[in-house]
């Protein structure tokens, strides 16, 4: 930041000087800058203007480089209708041309100012339906518009002008009554079993921000594995408004695919609620992989390489877990977290799954959240996995989210970019220019 500073002023300097020179050269009385202007512009550059922009700046760029994104997960909580009654020229999605009427405007106007009155024909806009609808899914982590604007049912019925039929391929565009995912969500509201919710968020991470390379991780076989094509993609994304897949399947043939990641949802939004965790599973042909160890390695390096990840690399909350089997069976269980301390009981008990029958019931287990009037409790189950995350049977391996304050040291490792000390620099040198501007045109001293 110093350095900063220091080019900064010196440009601003000798910008300021060159200008001098050249306006004493040209000794046009109105646009000369005295030595008292030119002491005053670099002393307000030097004291005031370049320490602020340049810590500003700096700060800025730095809390910017530390931004990254992790997974977050919770519960689905409501849903609610919002109904728009539909006027003329309002607030109606779905409307038409009609009504037309002259409105009066300038025309064929002269050089000393008068116009003629013309008209032309406008329009106003007309809905097709008395009433439109946004369908919403109210959650812990948020609100969610699953539809808007969708006409009632038998929208025909419904007509803002009865005269007037409404085309098909509107009905088609606007969708009628409930959307199924909503009504999906709201069967399950209603039966006090509301579903799992995920959505990207951020954090602060100063592990992948720092320039320190001891905390970070390296493989050697990253490139073996993926021309394997045993190094899965971390998930980074979400689906479906709230939904996303977060269970891997590396080499082996699993059925039910979709009840893993469904199950493990569920598992997630407990985790999520409860201690602020986001579990990954990958399940992985033992016979394709003969190194465990060096597996789960590849694995940790390709996931944490903000390089190739960028703002989605895995967040410091984040639990994987990897089981070798055979498709019925696990054969061995490794895992990490996405800090490099802690946890360590948690990661020693996987062990415990080797032998385990491989199904969704029995790793993950059937986790649910259950509704009752105001209250709400989670109703766990009794999957290997649930057990070792939340402790139930050894209170040493549940999970703790580690706090990045206890890698708060790094932050002065931490510089902002090459872009981000240009544009504060020009920046400064933009500011210090429109002082010289002030006292060349504005007869300041």
């Amino acid at each position: 930041m110093i350095e900063l500073m220091f080019f900064s002023i010196v440009l601003t300097v000798l910008l300021g000087l060159v200008a001098k020179l050249v306006l004493d050269r040209i000794n046009k009385a109105d646009y000369l800058i005295t030595w008292r202007e030119f002491m005053l512009v670099v002393g307000v550059c030097c004291f005031v203007i370049t320490p602020l922009v340049t810590f500003v700046g700096w700060e800025l760029a730095k809390r910017s480089k530390v931004s990254y994104n992790e997974y977050q997960n919770g519960w689905e909580n409501a849903t609610r209708i919002d109904e728009t009654i539909c006027h003329k020229n309002g607030a109606c999605r779905y409307t038409y041309s009609c009504d037309p009427h002259l409105v009066p405007y300038s025309c064929n106007c002269k050089k000393d100012g008068g116009c003629d009155t013309c008209w032309r024909t406008e329009y106003d806009s007309c809905p097709y339906c008395t009433h439109e609808y946004d369908y919403v899914v109210i959650t812990t982590l948020g609100s969610y518009t699953i539809d808007s604007h969708r006409f009632p049912v038998n929208p025909q019925e419904h007509r803002w002008r009865e005269h007037e039929t409404i085309p098909d391929s509107e009905i088609q565009r606007a969708g009628v009554g409930e959307p199924p995912f909503w009504t999906a969500v709201n069967n399950r509201i209603k039966a006090e079993r509301p579903g799992w919710v995920t959505k990207v968020g951020v954090y602060r991470n100063l592990i992948y921000a720092s320039e320190s390379n001891i905390l970070k991780q390296y493989s050697s076989a990253i490139q073996r594995y993926m021309a394997l094509g045993l190094l899965p993609q971390l998930s980074t994304g979400v689906r479906s408004f709230y939904l996303t897949d977060k269970v891997y399947f590396v080499g082996v043939t699993i059925p039910d695919k979709d009840v893993w990641n469904d199950r493990l949802g569920y598992l997630d939004a407990a985790i999520g609620r409860e201690l602020q965790g986001d579990l990954h599973l990958i399940l992985a042909d033992a016979a394709k992989i003969t190194n465990p160890d060096e597996f789960v390695l590849a694995v940790k390096a390709f996931w944490t390489d903000a390089l190739l990840y960028g703002r989605n690399v895995l967040s410091k909350n984040a639990i994987v877990i990897v089981l070798g089997t055979d498709g019925k069976t696990v054969l061995w269980a490794k895992g990490f977290t996405g800090m490099p301390v802690g946890n360590d009981a948690m990661i020693t008990a996987l062990a415990s799954l080797k032998g385990q029958e491989l199904t969704a019931d029995k790793i993950i287990g059937k986790v649910e959240r259950v509704k009752k009037g105001p209250g709400e409790y989670t109703l766990h189950s009794s999957g290997s996995l649930e057990s070792i995350i939340f402790g139930f049977g050894d209170k040493a391996t549940k999970f703790k989210r580690v706090h990045m304050e206890s890698f708060g040291y790094l932050m002065n490792e931490i510089e902002p970019n090459t872009t981000d000390k240009i544009i504060c620099l020009i920046i400064n040198i933009l500011l210090g220019c429109i002082g010289w501007a002030v006292v060349i045109f504005g007869d300041i001293l």
